[in-house]
């Protein structure tokens, strides 16, 4: 979107003005700020002119003294909507300043979009010369719209939307808000399918696609006091389970999912004939599940269980680790297998026993896999004989194993049940496992590139008593989230910091996920907006139900769990899961592999997690400014992120949020249905982009946003007249 003159220089220009932002404050501000700090008393003697050539900001000095290269440049863009911050030392090299000075008869120029046509916002501009702290130069360099109503209309009666095509959802309130549709955002009308009678056409919006429609950010939109956000809505519900699918020859026991590529995911498991199974599948945005490929390795006898995970080396490599039995005795064998972004699948002929270490035939446990390189994998298991084993080996890029490469250490010489390995940087390893009397134990190891293993030194126990079945990811940089099961059977999560250095530290951070029936091998797994989703099974022996939750979890690690969060999932209403494992598709879209009811087969599952909880219900949002979330039951309005909400029934509804400076009110077809009492506040101002549909499931019309409070008066002719706005001047 590269047009020299058009009627969205406002919105681009505010677009590149946002990569230089700090703040959003006004000019005054900036001066009480600048000149608040205790300097000289003496005066700078400067003449610098300010002007906008080609859209640029251009100063001139003219005449008077040198100004050093501390030399602050501030520029407000329509009145408080942006501030940016300069110093003259960034235009050195760009503007030639030779001596390291700003002198007489040298230009700064600053390299804008240009900010000339229709609805160019007003540009202000100040210099402040930092050693004598005076503003040198004040003025305005463009006259702009600074006044007049704020906001945007959008009817959505385009006969249809292209995807991608920029300005094709039309603002009708002269504010030039123009919208783009993303991933099949549709305009739904009367020919195609029967909305509504006041409804024929309306936006549709597939959160399984990530529907939406993007409005690019502007000063026009950026409203400070009083508002208005009003729609049409229909929000529509998922089901909560999209697909099914019983894997190939009904193996299931203790399936392992991993992501390929795009939409294709591959799949380890053990049949009814014991043998280890390896199957990719396709999985669409919509959740439905296609069998791709099929391939068999290794097998086992009687009550062994082979246990096998999957982990992915390149683009196409892939590693298989599974127990192994040798005559009597069980060990742990891997074979690498290339796999196409399709779904095919190669196995490479390649395979390596670990013999040195072995497990007693009804004592086998799931190995661990790590990739740490290309061509570097670590893998983690216990044996009853000799406790935990870590190990390190070198696989080529055509899957051969260097056997003369691996290296071996013991990790815990009493236990080290249940291991789960990640990683905490290039050359640092964690490890999460239950240990000697069931403790939950967490250390770090180096791994150097050549497979070369030592132990940090670094230990803490993450439970005192009982850590079964841990599970960990990260979070965000040093901050990692550990699921498991404790003494007392329930589901708890904490947060650990690990440093560069293995270091470990808690947060003292936990919640108790689950503590109504016993948690087994719950898997955590991140999904977007720092919220969490764990799947885990519960019940006893004979008959496990699949659960789902979801919970917050903030950088610094302290974790919010979600009201109302759990959730049951089943097949055809029959109990019967264990070893969840779920992966995030997309948006609300995941898929869970367990082991199933009726002989154990391996179940596949997409499912939609969190109309209600995750994430936080939108539908109309323009970041922490404001907006209008909703589902199927709940509507909540929002300003500055203080939230009102109110239950709705099935069906369209006009939705409005209005705030005055003093209430925020929420109406429903024009009802006053909830309001909250924030006075004197300043709405927020951010150069985040306004959305229409985001994680938003159904139907949209309708759009108003003004920069004043509706009376209930005008909400009700809108509400008798669907479709009517406020005058726009």
């Amino acid at each position: 979107m590269n047009h020299s003159r058009n009627t969205d220089a406002a919105s681009q220009l505010v677009s590149e003005i946002i990569l230089l932002a700090i703040a959003i404050v006004s000019v005054s501000t900036i001066y009480t700020q600048v000149l608040a700090v205790p300097g000289p008393q003496d005066t700078t003697h400067v003449t610098i002119i300010g002007r906008m050539d080609d859209g640029q900001p251009v100063f001139d000095l003219q005449r008077g003294e040198s100004l050093e290269r501390d030399t602050k440049i501030y520029l407000t863009i329509a009145g408080g909507y942006n501030t940016s911050t300069y110093t003259v030392e960034q235009f050195f090299a760009q503007n030639f300043l030779g001596n390291g000075l700003w002198d007489i008869g040298e230009q700064i120029r600053i390299p804008l979009l240009n900010t000339t046509g229709y609805g160019a916002p007003q540009v202000e501009g100040t210099i402040v010369d930092t050693k004598t702290n005076a503003i040198v130069f004040w003025g305005v360099l463009q006259e702009g719209l600074i006044t007049g109503h704020k906001g945007g209309i959008w009817h959505f009666d385009e006969d249809f939307w292209h995807i991608d095509t920029t300005d094709e959802v039309k603002d009708s309130s002269g504010n030039m808000n123009h919208g783009m549709a993303k991933n099949n955002a549709q305009i739904i009308n009367g020919t195609t399918q029967q909305v509504n009678v006041a409804h024929l056409n309306s936006g549709y919006f597939n959160v399984l696609r990530d529907a939406y429609i993007r409005v690019p950010s502007s000063w026009s939109l950026n409203i400070s006091n009083a508002i208005t956000v009003e729609a049409w809505m229909k929000p529509q519900e998922l089901p909560p389970v999209l697909d099914i699918v019983d894997l190939e020859e009904k193996f299931g026991y203790t399936p392992y999912l991993i992501h390929v590529n795009g939409s294709c995911y591959a799949i380890v498991s053990e049949d009814q004939a014991k043998r280890g199974t390896l199957q990719t599948v396709l999985i669409d945005p919509e959740g439905g599940i296609t069998n791709i490929s099929l391939a068999y390795f290794g097998s086992s006898q009687g009550s062994i269980l082979l246990r096998p995970v999957i982990t992915q080396m390149t683009d196409s490599l892939y590693l298989v680790a599974f127990n192994s039995k040798v005559g009597g005795n069980l060990y742990v064998r891997l074979k690498t297998y290339n796999i196409t972004s399709e779904g095919a699948i190669q196995y490479t002929g390649n395979e390596l026993l670990f013999q040195d270490y072995k497990t007693s035939a009804n004592q086998p446990n799931r190995p661990s896999l790590r990739r740490i390189t290309d061509e570097l994998c670590a893998i983690a298991y216990w044996t009853p004989s000799t406790g935990g084993i870590l190990k390190t080996v070198q696989i080529s890029s055509t899957g051969a194993f260097n056997q003369s490469s691996v290296k071996t250490l013991c990790y815990d010489s009493v236990a080290g049940y249940e291991p789960v390995l990640f990683n905490v940087t290039s050359t640092v390893s964690g490890l999460a496992y239950r240990g000697a009397s069931t403790h939950g134990i967490l250390k770090t190891f180096n791994v150097t590139p050549s497979g070369e293993i030592s132990y940090t030194g670094q230990m803490t126990e993450f439970d005192t008593v009982s850590g079964y079945e841990p599970s960990v990811t990260q979070v965000s940089g040093e901050m990692y989230a550990l699921a498991y099961r404790n003494t007392n059977d329930e589901g708890c999560v904490k947060t650990y910091r690990f440093s560069s250095n293995g270091e470990i530290t808690g947060t003292g951070n936990m919640a108790i996920f689950e503590e109504e029936a016993p948690c087994f091998a719950p898997w955590i797994t991140p999904t977007l907006d720092e919220f969490y989703v764990i799947a885990y099974s519960t019940g006893n022996s004979g008959s496990t139900t699949g659960y789902i939750t979801t919970l917050k979890i903030l950088h610094d690690g302290s974790v919010q769990l979600q009201i109302d969060a759990r959730r049951e999932f089943k097949i055809d209403g029959r109990d019967r899961c264990y070893n969840p494992i779920i992966l995030h598709i997309a948006e609300h879209l995941f898929a869970i592999s367990f082991t199933g009811p009726t002989d154990h087969p391996g179940e596949l599952i997409t499912i939609n997690i969190g109309m209600d909880n995750y994430p936080p219900h939108r539908g109309i949002t323009k970041l922490d400014s404001y907006g209008i979330f909703a589902n199927s039951t709940t509507v909540v309005g929002s300003i500055n992120n203080i939230m009102v909400s109110h239950t709705i029934s099935p069906g369209w509804h006009h939705i409005a949020l209005t705030y005055d400076t003093s209430f925020i009110r929420l109406y429903i077809d024009a009802s006053l249905v909830g309001s909250i009492l924030y006075p004197n506040h300043q709405i927020a101002q951010t150069p985040a982009d306004l959305f229409f549909g985001r994680n938003y499931h159904g139907y949209i019309d309708e759009i108003g946003i003004y920069d004043q409070a509706l009376s209930q008066t005008q909400l009700q002719n809108h509400v008798t007249n669907p479709g009517t706005f406020e005058q726009y001047t």
